[in-house]
């Protein structure tokens, strides 16, 4: 047995000297081919020619461009500072006409019934916006209350997607008086 395993190892040395020689002899051969190939490669040249042009015609565009955005910008200032103040026009972060509290664009919990909790968990599956809730179907929303647990499930969503195209399209009065009527409205069928 230490006959077998001596010669198994002086066997597997020959091997390991045989394959560092072979890849260096390999290796040697490769570098070779490919400098003789970079020093006779004359397409490479061209090539290198042709993307150094292509970069400097890039620049220049890019710099054209700059140039030409710098003087929209400054035409725009001169044309707003020579023009008169306009009255602002109604924002639809302040709803107009109102004397209701600041609206925040896009704030979820301006929607009557829907709290912070349910905001959360309407950001949760990429409901951001008033608009995205707004073509939110009611199924999706009702899944997505049951899903969230027993908390959520006393939430109802059926008039969620109609008060928020109403912010998103600045309909103000419009919803106010909604919110008004779903507030004055009684629950049916809902736990308190």
């Amino acid at each position: 047995m230490p006959y077998t395993l001596s010669m198994g190892l002086l066997w597997f040395a020959v091997a390991l000297v045989l394959g560092v020689v072979v890849g260096a002899a390999l290796r040697s051969v490769t570098a070779r081919r490919q400098l003789a190939s970079a020093r006779s490669g004359s397409t490479d040249r061209d090539e290198l020619d042709r993307l150094r042009s292509r970069v400097n015609e890039l620049e220049s565009a890019l710099a054209a461009a700059r140039a030409e955005t710098k003087a929209a910008e400054e035409a725009a200032e001169e044309t707003a500072a020579a023009a008169p103040a306009a009255a602002p026009a109604p924002s639809a972060a302040t709803g107009p006409g109102t004397g209701d509290p600041a609206i925040v664009r896009d704030d979820l919990t301006v929607i009557e019934g829907l709290g912070p909790g349910v905001r959360d968990l309407c950001h949760g599956i990429g409901i951001l916006t008033w608009a995205d809730l707004a073509d939110t179907e009611t199924s999706l929303l009702r899944t997505m209350l049951d899903d969230a647990g027993a908390r959520f499930q006393v939430h109802d969503p059926t008039t969620w997607q109609e008060q928020a195209r109403l912010l998103a399209d600045g309909r103000w009065d419009e919803f106010r008086a909604l919110a008004a009527s779903i507030r004055s409205t009684p629950p049916s069928g809902r736990t308190p």
